[in-house]
């Protein structure tokens, strides 16, 4: 085989599915977006944090309602599988530490779009106090020793 080559080829179909998300929206359904979403918030798909975030912004600049429950709802899932690493025994810092910076990233990117597309965004407001439980919960086991 080719190493490398699956993860090559993702990143290169989530860079071009984000860079023209605006124009797919319709036919992306909701399974669709949850796919692409894990796609990016996945470490093993290769991409710098910068076109990471700039793919994750992408697809939150054409999200609709539905697809910011589905982030919400990612987001809370990553923190707490987060948590739960960082909790654990066996912690590795190299696996964990680069998804919780994915994960920051799109939790930022976040909460920067709520504050000027409050309508669309509505969805993930009552949402935000667990949100920031979880996050808190999490940086206070990373500070651990």
């Amino acid at each position: 085989g080719y190493p490398g080559l699956i993860e090559e080829c993702c990143s290169h179909f989530v860079v071009s599915v984000c860079s023209c998300f605006g124009r797919l929206k319709p036919a992306l359904n909701t399974n669709a977006y949850s796919m692409l979403l894990a796609l990016l918030l996945t470490p093993e798909i290769q991409l710098s944090d910068t076109r990471r975030m700039m793919c994750l912004k992408e697809l939150l600049l054409n999200s609709s309602r539905d697809h910011i429950s589905l982030v919400t709802k990612a987001l809370i899932s990553e923190l707490t599988e987060h948590t739960a690493c960082a909790v654990s025994l066996r912690r590795d810092d190299d696996l964990l530490l680069p998804r919780v910076r994915t994960t920051l990233g799109l939790l930022r990117s976040c909460l920067v779009s709520l504050s000027t597309h409050s309508r669309r965004w509505g969805t993930m407001a009552p949402h935000i106090p667990a949100i920031l439980a979880h996050l808190s919960a999490l940086v206070s086991h990373l500070l651990l020793p």
